[in-house]
């Protein structure tokens, strides 16, 4: 229990540890990194273009996409078709909540997003992404754009989707 001689002396103690050893820590945790960072951004200019390529825009984000399209049905190259006419029409906000979804980050990563399909119907027809891997799952069972359309929204709009789930 704190006296009036030794509060003083235990306050010191514990704005030392949460103002300079706390912070000094994740420092040490991220020094290396960002050496290796400082030494790529060498201008103001460098910095604006790093981060206009981890910006998404439509275009990066269908060109992240990986899939074999030697070993494409010809139903998953109908989906595929709509999930890329899904993400060509997707607002700045849309397209971020969507990397949000299947990546964990609203950014571009540096891997691409693996697709693939399933034969999941009726209501366990919906799009599960796997953010640890970066894989997409997509059912086969799309009769049409609007349909991929309609699950999309409602599984993006959604904050249960944003949830880590394990089942």
């Amino acid at each position: 229990m704190p006296t009036s001689t030794t509060i003083h002396t235990m306050l010191c103690q514990v704005a030392h540890k949460d103002l300079i050893q706390l912070p000094r820590y994740i420092y040490d945790c991220w020094q290396t990194m960002l050496h290796e960072l400082r030494s790529a951004i060498t201008s103001w200019e460098a910095l604006l273009e790093f981060y206009e390529e981890l910006r998404p825009t439509a275009r990066k984000v269908v060109n992240k996409l990986a899939y074999s399209q030697s070993e494409l049905s010809s139903d998953q190259d109908r989906v595929l078709g709509y999930l890329k006419r899904y993400i060509r029409g997707a607002s700045t906000q849309m397209l971020e909540t969507f990397l949000r979804f299947c990546t964990g980050s609203a950014t571009l990563c540096t891997d691409p997003l693996k697709i693939e399909f399933n034969r999941r119907f009726g209501l366990a027809r919906v799009p599960v992404a796997h953010t640890c891997g970066l894989v997409l799952e997509l059912s086969i069972f799309y009769e049409s754009f609007a349909d991929l359309k309609l699950e999309f929204d409602r599984v993006l709009g959604s904050p249960e989707s944003m949830e880590f789930s394990i089942v």
